[in-house]
């Protein structure tokens, strides 16, 4: 299966800036709540003001990580693995007790989203995930193994885009 990374790499960053959209909507929100807020408090339990700021900062900051993150999608590099997979990478694992198949495409921030591709489901990851840090390294017809609700699962590697 030839995949085309820049089309995931593109669908993935739409996504993002999605949902930077929508929590910058909530942050414009939160911080209207907190300047319109009673500056001073109606009981000594009120503290609507100051959890609306630090809402609102904690909203702020999201944007930024996915703003950056978006950014180190568009620098990834997503060349030729040479055989091994590396951040860039989408690889299919096959599950060894089944034919169960999925398929990952390792990238900055993982998302964890699933993007739909030519009728194949692409779960992006990070390369801090755990099953990324399984995989990375490795090459084609390798086993992958990992802890999974409390038990060892063994995969191996089908593909490496």
């Amino acid at each position: 299966m030839e995949v085309d990374k820049k089309q995931l790499v593109d669908t993935a960053i739409e996504m993002l800036r999605e949902t930077r959209a929508d929590i910058v909507e909530s942050y414009e929100a939160q911080k209207e709540i907190s300047i319109n807020s009673p500056s001073r408090m109606q009981s000594r339990y009120d503290t609507m003001r100051s959890e609306s700021a630090w809402l609102a900062d904690s909203l702020a900051n999201r944007a930024l990580d996915l703003e950056a993150q978006i950014k180190a999608l568009q620098g990834l590099d997503v060349a030729n693995t040479n055989g091994h997979v590396k951040p860039g990478s989408v690889v299919s694992l096959e599950y060894i007790d089944s034919d169960e198949m999925k398929h990952y495409f390792i990238i900055p921030g993982g998302l964890g989203k699933k993007i739909p591709y030519n009728g194949l489901e692409i779960i992006t990851i990070s390369p801090v995930a755990p099953i990324a840090k399984a995989m990375i390294g490795k090459e084609l017809y390798e086993e992958v193994t990992l802890r999974q609700k409390g038990e060892l699962k063994t995969y191996e590697i089908m593909e490496i885009n």
